[in-house]
């Protein structure tokens, strides 16, 4: 396997040579399932980067691209993309999104449009526990739309609605936020809203709750959340964390939520990471990541996920130049 890793690695390094920039090489390994991926970020090519993975021992190639270009009075918009495809021995899965972001005077919009046919753990071990689109059970398209609002100085307005085609019909998801800057002293307050109806809204679950940042200054901000959610199994609590800690020179991420409430997405989800610098004679820069994510229905039934399921890997990241 690691033979077959090395060898792709340096497919990787002649199919963008040529290119002149800085970048970034990954190297890993992780389970379940056990595999490997090697993965160029940073790229330059014309205008835009552009970024290659692959994954094996079930083989998976990704690509990824993102450029701006500017658009007079709107100023610059960034348009970004991103396709993968995946072998398992379960059958050949792909997904792929296009999008789109710029600013509008006050208003910050961003466009997606997106096509699955499996859960972003497919694709991207590392987003297993990842909320950015729902659970199917079959293949789906969707859109998705980011707007974010500055009402005035101290109150900024988020939403995100979403809409998604499945062969049981269209499902809608809605989030949003009202973030008040420095409601709480120095500490940011937000309302919450979720809601979400199954494909040929079947069923429905929504929730309103509260968050609180806290700003550190130049250590990561802490956000602590509630919310309380009504769901065809009755009105269920929840409740998320995400927060950063810098412990000498070593920078440990967590992010977590546990909303048994949500129809979209498993009742519990974790995601956590720890990154250690390198010194020398690696370049300056490297680094080494140790990473994990966890979804689970608990056994209860809640969420999207009935069972559970955990990924582990260890990556290193080389700052590389190439030709």
């Amino acid at each position: 396997m690691f033979r077959r890793t090395r060898t792709l690695t340096l497919l990787l390094l002649t199919l963008v040579a040529g290119a002149a920039a800085a970048q970034t090489l990954e190297l890993g390994a992780g389970a379940p399932p056990a595999g490997g991926w090697a993965r160029l970020s940073g790229v330059r090519a014309g205008g835009a980067t552009v970024t290659f993975e692959v994954r094996l021992p079930a083989p998976e190639v990704g690509v990824g691209l993102s450029a701006n270009q500017a658009f007079g009075p709107l100023g610059n918009v960034v348009f970004e993309a991103w396709g993968a495809f995946a072998a398992p021995a379960s059958g050949a899965v792909a997904e792929g999104r296009l999008g789109a972001r710029g600013v509008l005077g006050p208003v910050a919009l961003r466009v997606t449009l997106l096509g699955f046919g499996a859960d972003p753990g497919a694709f991207r071990p590392r987003d297993l526990a990842s909320a950015e689109r729902p659970r199917f059970a079959t293949p789906a398209a969707g859109a998705q739309l980011g707007v974010t609002w500055r009402l005035e100085r101290s109150s900024i307005l988020e939403a995100a609605p979403e809409l998604y085609l499945t062969p049981a019909g269209v499902a809608l998801r809605l989030d949003g936020q009202l973030r008040l800057l420095r409601a709480l002293g120095d500490d940011e307050l937000r309302l919450l809203l979720h809601a979400y109806a199954t494909p040929g809204f079947e069923a429905g679950a929504g929730a309103l709750g509260a968050a609180v940042l806290f700003p550190r200054g130049r250590a990561p901000d802490v956000t602590v959340g509630v919310t309380l959610g009504l769901a065809p199994t009755g009105v269920l609590p929840g409740a998320s964390v995400a927060l950063g800690q810098q412990l000498g020179p070593v920078r440990l991420d967590l992010d977590a939520a546990f909303e048994p409430y949500r129809l979209d997405v498993a009742a519990l989800r974790l995601s956590a990471a720890a990154r250690l610098p390198l010194a020398e004679p690696l370049p300056r820069g490297s680094e080494l990541a140790l990473e994990g994510a966890l979804e689970s229905g608990l056994g209860t039934g809640w969420g999207a996920v009935p069972g559970s399921r955990w990924w582990l890997g260890t990556a290193l990241r080389l700052p590389v130049q190439l030709p």
